[in-house]
């Protein structure tokens, strides 16, 4: 048995209103295509996850809904502060709360904690630049199983300014 977590970094975001609060920075225009643009390329592919767990930012959210809308049957996604700006021992707890009902996990979140899970999961070092998608492939039954000596297998990176536009 093993379990799946896709990790969908947040689209470009605007800093062009100076008066906002990091937390509540929109998309740019940039990230508004980009953001379906993968959800398109997401609903092509064999994993569709069952549970998301998505940032409480604007950005994360706005990213999830464009995203999502792409999808025929999208899941409800949990909102959780606790994702915004989360370290990778953060994000590692999150996943192992996570329900064992759910074989697909798909978390929509922030850098550095996205970089960070990912090197020290899978020595993956590259950057994971904005709207970008990675899947991670847990050999474990229950999330409460997974550590930081899982075997973890990097399935693939997906970077949206590498989709066709």
């Amino acid at each position: 048995m093993s379990k799946s977590v896709g990790l969908l970094r947040h689209a470009k975001s605007s800093w062009s209103d100076s008066s906002l609060a990091d937390h509540e920075r929109p998309l740019n225009s940039r990230g508004l295509l980009a953001a379906p643009r993968m959800g398109e390329w997401l609903s092509r592919q064999p994993w569709l996850p069952d549970v998301v767990v998505c940032s409480t930012a604007a950005r994360a959210a706005k990213t999830w809904e464009l995203v999502s809308q792409q999808w025929r049957d999208a899941p409800g996604a949990d909102f959780r502060a606790e994702l915004y700006h989360a370290s990778a021992d953060e994000l590692l707890t999150q996943i192992q709360n996570l329900p064992d009902v759910a074989t697909n996990a798909l978390f929509v979140g922030h850098n550095p904690g996205f970089e960070n899970l990912l090197e020290r999961w899978v020595n993956h070092a590259d950057k994971f630049p904005t709207a970008a998608f990675a899947l991670l492939e847990l050999p474990i039954s229950s999330w409460r199983d997974a550590t930081w000596a899982t075997q973890v297998a990097l399935i693939v990176v997906q970077k949206a300014k590498e989709l066709p536009a």
